[in-house]
């Protein structure tokens, strides 16, 4: 979300920068050919346009350009300059706002989020290796590298144990499928890498997802009790993820019917 609001505000300011830059465009309304296209809806009829050439003793000369509305009787009505300079500027400022500002945020946000992958992909390859234990998750908002429509984004927070210091809390932002998601409980280890430059900005790099598995047991009667117990487990927590928001009623549903008919 934070990398959104930054997109938007980046964007923003560099249209806003263009609409300074470039007023100068207007400028073009003096270009007879165009102040009549402008002129135009401005007419009910015809647009005329009517040039007086000028010169001045001291050898000074201009052009004085009058845009002129003829009825259909004969009646012409001047257009002011002022009316045709205002709708001008509504076409170029509704062009910028309505056309470029989209494709500024748009390069702006992807080109971002590409820059955050990369930086993600760096760190996973040569930050400094250490070792955490998840203290709690989340969903997020943003799922990011998402190669299956039941991947979802989750912020992990968790105690870093870093190999020089002393230990301290950070969050990653990860992309899990939902049976892998279902096995993160707090307390678990895994291991991260950490960027030397800022510490609190950390990447899982291994996870221990095997867990959640069937103690043995001597007999058939204990082995049944063991896995029900286990499958217990798992719609316990099934229900408490629904309840903190990290499945849909539809996720639940669909797992639990898998959790139910493996008894």
């Amino acid at each position: 979300m934070k990398r959104f609001f930054r997109s938007l505000t980046r964007s923003i300011l560099a249209t806003l920068f263009l609409t300074l830059v470039c007023g100068g465009f207007l400028g073009l309304v003096a270009v007879p050919a165009i102040g009549k296209r402008l002129a135009a809806p401005l007419c009910e009829s015809s647009v005329t346009v009517e040039e007086t050439r000028w010169s001045q003793p001291n050898g000074e000369s201009g052009t004085n350009i009058r845009y002129l509305c003829t009825a259909q009787n004969g009646v012409t009505t001047p257009i002011s300059t002022g009316q045709i300079f205002l709708r001008a500027a509504t076409y170029y400022v509704g062009a910028l706002w309505l056309v470029v500002w989209p494709l500024i945020f748009l390069a702006s946000f992807f080109l971002g989020y590409g820059k955050f992958i990369a930086k993600t992909q760096h760190l996973r390859e040569q930050g400094i290796p250490a070792t955490a234990r998840i203290i709690n998750t989340s969903r997020s908002r943003v799922t990011y590298n998402s190669r299956s429509e039941h991947d979802v984004g989750v912020i992990i927070e968790l105690e870093i144990d870093p190999p020089d210091g002393a230990p301290y809390r950070a969050k990653s932002n990860e992309t899990l499928h939902v049976t892998d998601l279902m096995k993160l409980t707090p307390g678990m280890q895994v291991g991260v890498h950490i960027d030397p430059k800022k510490r609190e900005r950390v990447a899982i790099t291994s996870w221990n997802l095997s867990g959640m598995a069937v103690p043995s047991a001597h007999s058939g009667r204990d082995n049944f009790t063991a896995q029900v117990g286990n499958q217990v487990g798992k719609l316990q927590q099934l229900k408490q993820m629904l309840d903190s928001g990290l499945i849909s009623q539809a996720e639940f549903e669909r797992k639990k019917d898998e959790i139910l008919s493996n008894l």
